[in-house]
């Protein structure tokens, strides 16, 4: 019986990209959240504030970006983080890579002397709240437009 084996070339990185492709990422990707990304600001502008106050996470499956991130790691007085986005490119949905990026994310935040992350997801999202339940994130409150608050003690 033969047997195939396909291994893909898995890369993690922090701010390997540039700001234009960061806010090309937040056009392209901001009507898939609610509200979208871009409501509140403008994708460059969230692209600069990231770049100048927080960081990127990037997943690359075979060079190809797969799972994307970006929070902020500035609390250094509370030691807080926050995660402001966390994202699956379709094509790479149900493989466990958002789980792989969101425990970088999280060694990370530890790495950079913080004792939590928190984050908000919108209670319809069900696959959302499964992978950061997973990942050991509680339900913290619930905001307006049925948002949910969770955190994760580093």
């Amino acid at each position: 019986m033969d047997s195939l084996i396909t291994v893909n070339e898995v890369k993690l990185s922090i701010d390997s990209i540039g700001i234009d492709k960061l806010s090309q990422i937040f056009t392209n990707i901001s009507e898939e959240f609610n509200p979208s990304l871009t409501s509140r600001i403008p994708a460059e502008k969230y692209a600069s504030k990231i770049r100048k106050f927080g960081h990127t996470f990037e997943l690359f499956i075979n060079n190809e970006l797969a799972v994307f991130a970006a929070g902020y790691f500035n609390n250094l007085d509370e030691k807080k983080s926050y995660l402001t986005v966390i994202y699956t490119f379709s094509s790479f949905r149900g493989n466990g890579y958002a789980d792989l990026l969101l425990c970088f994310v999280k060694n990370t935040a530890k790495r950079l002397g913080m004792r939590e992350l928190s984050l908000e997801v919108s209670s319809g999202n069900i696959a959302a709240l499964k992978l950061y339940i997973s990942n050991g994130f509680n339900i913290t409150d619930i905001k307006e437009n049925l948002k949910l608050g969770m955190r994760v003690v580093l």
